[in-house]
């Protein structure tokens, strides 16, 4: 890379080498004599020794030069390589910033892709949803509050019709109490329907649609009512509401009602009959009750027991007793006493 510099150098280094040896020859006046018989041939052994040193100092200076040179260069490549290193260093630090700054990024990122959902649930969604539900609840509420008003008001209505002259709007009220009677009915309205009922010349339609309105209602009007008139009573829908509603009351309870009732009507065989028949009809264990009730069926008289024992057997498909029918007490103290 330094040849053509070095050789310039080392062709000015010789000239200058000349120059000195001839000023060194030319200036020797103290030996003039010396000088007029000197031989060629040391003339030019000196020259050549002067020569021989000068080229042995020349090339102490291109060794000088060359270290000199080497050194410049490893300073610069050093000083290259150490802004080499501090730029790298610098590019590294870069990176590694933006390296930290991805990952900050990238776990914010993430940190919004998990909550934004659920933010968006608790405070969009939900929201909504439980809004629309308050709504519907609210909507629903007030939809059964104003049906419920509606059909209390019709009642009321069709009750105060039953008492009207006008045979078409009684006959109405009658047809809608009919299909509403499973509805439920305030204790109010049912107070209106017993005060009805007992009111002198009722006709009887409407008597037997209003009792059996009652006797699906287990409360305090309806006990006071089958339970006082069910003893006094002949009329057989009277009768069959007033069992209906001690089926649905808990049936063993009224056991000595409805015995007393049977013994004390004037025809004791086809009495028992019909409370058989009329149970059967609701509860087939609370017929098998009525059946095995000692107090009653040890009172009956020994022809009734056995006309009504005769009759049972008789009709037991029709009961659905095929198979139970000798089981009773009724029909096993019948056999005793044959």
């Amino acid at each position: 890379m330094h040849k053509p510099y070095n050789q310039k150098f080392r062709s000015i280094l010789v000239c200058i080498s000349i120059i000195l040896s001839t000023q060194a020859l030319s200036q020797n006046p103290t030996n003039p004599s010396h000088n007029e018989f000197n031989s060629p041939q040391q003339h030019n052994s000196k020259f050549a020794d002067s020569l021989r040193v000068l080229n042995q100092r020349i090339d102490v200076l291109e060794k000088k030069i060359s270290a000199l040179q080497e050194t410049s260069h490893t300073q610069k490549l050093n000083e290259a390589i150490d802004i080499a290193s501090h730029t790298i260093e610098s590019q590294d630090s870069l990176l590694n910033g933006f390296g930290t700054l991805y990952t900050i990024i990238t776990i914010l990122l993430a940190i919004i892709g998990v909550a934004l959902p659920i933010l968006t649930y608790f405070f969009g969604i939900k929201p909504s949803v439980e809004t629309v539900k308050a709504l519907t609840d609210n909507l629903d509420k007030r939809f059964t509050e104003y049906l419920r008003d509606s059909r209390t008001k019709q009642i009321n209505l069709a009750l105060e019709n039953l008492t009207s002259n006008n045979m078409e709007l009684r006959g109405n009220a009658v047809n809608y109490l009919s299909l509403t009677q499973y509805e439920g009915f305030s204790d109010d309205q049912l107070f209106r329907i017993f005060r009805l009922l007992k009111t002198p010349g009722i006709d009887e339609q409407t008597a037997n649609t209003l009792n059996w309105i009652l006797a699906g209602k287990i409360n305090v009007i309806s006990e006071e009512y089958f339970t006082t008139e069910y003893p006094l009573t002949k009329d057989p829908i009277l009768k069959s509401s007033a069992l209906r509603y001690f089926v649905n009351s808990g049936f063993e309870k009224y056991l000595d009602i409805i015995s007393n009732a049977i013994l004390q009507s004037g025809n004791i065989i086809v009495e028992y009959l019909m409370v058989v028949s009329f149970i059967n009809a609701f509860s087939k264990k609370d017929m098998a009750s009525l059946l095995n009730h000692r107090r009653l069926n040890d009172a009956l008289s020994v022809p009734n027991r056995q006309e009504i024992c005769r009759r049972l057997d008789a009709s037991k498909a029709s009961y659905g007793l095929d198979k139970e029918i000798g089981e009773f007490y009724i029909m096993q103290l019948n056999n005793r006493r044959q």
